[in-house]
């Protein structure tokens, strides 16, 4: 992981937005939110699932988990 990449993100925005195609803890988020804490405290929204998932659809499940392109710029926005 790059953590001068993070660290040089997190000084030059508000909020840092990570995405984990699975669940948020312990994955991309959970790394990045480390080096923050350590480094340079900086707001971070997770955008993945926070539960167990389910069988469905893929577009179904983007929908419902906030993957489709639509809601992550929705996401990202809010945190603007």
């Amino acid at each position: 992981m790059d953590i001068d990449a993070i660290k040089k993100a997190a000084s030059e925005t508000k909020c840092l937005v990570a995405l984990d195609n699975h669940n948020v803890h312990g994955g991309l988020a959970s790394a990045i939110a480390d080096v923050l804490v350590e480094e340079c405290p900086t707001k971070l929204h997770r955008i993945g699932l926070s539960t167990f998932s389910e069988v469905g659809d893929l577009n179904y499940l983007l929908d419902k988990f906030g993957f489709t392109g639509k809601k992550l710029a929705e996401t990202i926005k809010s945190c603007l």
